[in-house]
C-alpha cells in the first residue's frame, strides 16, 4: 500500500468487526477505553472495562459471566486496582483510550504482563485521514472533527522493536485497527526498557515529518474478512455457547 496522499480507512466498520470478534469467549476481555459501554456490551466473555469518566448510553453486561467496571485511568488500574484481581488473564484486549502514543504503549505492557496464552492485542485509530486529527494536542483540532492522536506512532515503533511478524493494521472503517497477536515475551520486556527512550524520540515526531508515502509503504496492511479468517485458523477463542440466564421472581 503506497500513497503520498491519504488513504481512508473503507472497509468493515470496526464495530463490525468487533461484533464477529465477540462471537466468541474469551478467557477475560479487557477494554480501556469504555467511556458509553458500547464496543463492551457486545463481549459475551467476562470482562473488565476501564475509563477514568464512565457515561454510559449502553448497558455493558449483558450475557458475560461478570463485568468489573473502573472508573479511572489505566496506569491507575495497573498500579493499583489490578493487584486486588491478580487472577485475572486477558485474552482479548481493545485499546481505545487516551489518543498519545506513550499511554497506548503503556496500556500494552501492562496487559502482556497478565496475558493468557495466544493473546490478542487491538488499538483503535491508527490511520488518521488527515494531518489535523493526528496532532498531540487535541484543543487545536476543529469542533467536532475526529481525533486519533498519534497512535499512529505505534506501527513503525513497535515495527522497529521487533514485532513485525506479530502486527497488522487492518483497513477497518473510519480509521484503521492495529493487531498484535501471541507477541514474544522478551520483545515485549525489551520494549519497556527502551520505553523512556522511545517516548523521548518520538513525541516530537509529526506526521508531516515522517511522510505519508513512508507510512503506507509497511507490509503490514490487511483486509478485516482476512484477518479473521487468520484468527480462525488459529483457533483463538472458544465456540460460544448460548446460556442466557433466566431471572426467577418470587
Amino acid at each position: 500500500m503506497k500513497s503520498s496522499e491519504f488513504i481512508k480507512a473503507s472497509d468493515m466498520h470496526y464495530y463490525t468487526f468487533l461484533k464477529i470478534l465477540h462471537e466468541r469467549r474469551y478467557n477475560t476481555y479487557f477494554e480501556i477505553g469504555s467511556r458509553s459501554g458500547e464496543s463492551m456490551s457486545l463481549s459475551n466473555s467476562p470482562s473488565v472495562g476501564i475509563d477514568p469518566y464512565f457515561s454510559l448510553t449502553h448497558c455493558p453486561i449483558t450475557n458475560k459471566e461478570f463485568c468489573l467496571l473502573f472508573q479511572e485511568s489505566a496506569d491507575d488500574f495497573f498500579a493499583k486496582s489490578m493487584q486486588k484481581f491478580s487472577t485475572l488473564q486477558c485474552e482479548l484486549a481493545f485499546i481505545d483510550g487516551m489518543h498519545l502514543f506513550e499511554f497506548a504503549l503503556r496500556d500494552f505492557i501492562n496487559l502482556s504482563k497478565i496475558a493468557s496464552h495466544k493473546p490478542l492485542f487491538l488499538f483503535h485509530d491508527c490511520m488518521p485521514y488527515s494531518f489535523e486529527m493526528a496532532t498531540r494536542d487535541f484543543n487545536s483540532i476543529p469542533t467536532g472533527m475526529p481525533w486519533t492522536g498519534d497512535i499512529w506512532k505505534l506501527i513503525p515503533i513497535l515495527i522497529d522493536e521487533g514485532f513485525f511478524k506479530h502486527l497488522n493494521v487492518l483497513d477497518c472503517a473510519d480509521s484503521g485497527m492495529l493487531t498484535i497477536f501471541n507477541p514474544d515475551q522478551k520483545i515485549i520486556s525489551a520494549l519497556e526498557s527502551n520505553l523512556d527512550k522511545i517516548i523521548k524520540k518520538w513525541s516530537d515526531i509529526t506526521l508531516e515529518d515522517f511522510g505519508l508515502s513512508k507510512f503506507y509503504d509497511y507490509q503490514v496492511f490487511k483486509k478485516p474478512i482476512q484477518y479473521l479468517n487468520f484468527l480462525k485458523s488459529e483457533n483463538f477463542g472458544e465456540i460460544l455457547i448460548e446460556n442466557k440466564k433466566e431471572w426467577i421472581s418470587h
